[in-house]
């Protein structure tokens, strides 16, 4: 890996299976949620500003995950709306995840639906297993069945 900060002869730790901490991040979330800067509908699975009204825009990149940049001390830090919206439902300042491998998870695997029913925070291992997935063919035709009739 290269970057600003790595030089390509570094050597990348070995990864940590039990990484604990708080992400920068879910703090910055948290704190915007509490401090009544964003109303967040989970229902919906929408991030409102306060004064305005409107919906957050949220940004999409490669990977297709909704993220937005926030300024924090000196910091731009990115924030992911799935894990704004589980955050919102499930934590408070003073109770964040604080393993660092856990993520969010989108039940549905849509990960444009971020309502808070459909998120779930899970091992990041269990997350990328589900992601490559595959179907049956048996679950394929059942799936069409499914949508044929209306489901």
């Amino acid at each position: 890996m290269t970057g600003a900060c790595t030089s390509p002869r570094s050597k990348t730790p070995p990864r940590n299976p039990k990484r604990r901490g708080v992400r920068l991040a879910d703090y910055v979330a948290v704190l915007k949620i509490e401090s009544g800067d964003w109303r967040i509908d989970t229902e919906n699975g929408e991030v409102y500003n306060r004064i305005t009204g409107i919906p957050l825009t949220f940004s999409q990149c490669r990977d297709k995950y909704e993220r937005l940049y926030v300024h924090y001390n000196g910091f731009t830090v990115t924030l992911f709306k799935h894990r704004i919206i589980y955050l919102a439902g499930h934590c408070d300042l003073s109770h964040l995840p604080s393993d660092l491998n856990l993520e969010v998870d989108h039940i549905n695997h849509d990960i444009h639906d971020c309502r808070l029913e459909n998120l779930r925070l899970i091992p990041g291992e269990e997350n990328r297993i589900q992601s490559s997935r595959k179907f049956t063919a048996e679950e394929v035709i059942l799936i069409r069945k499914r949508c044929a009739a209306g489901e």
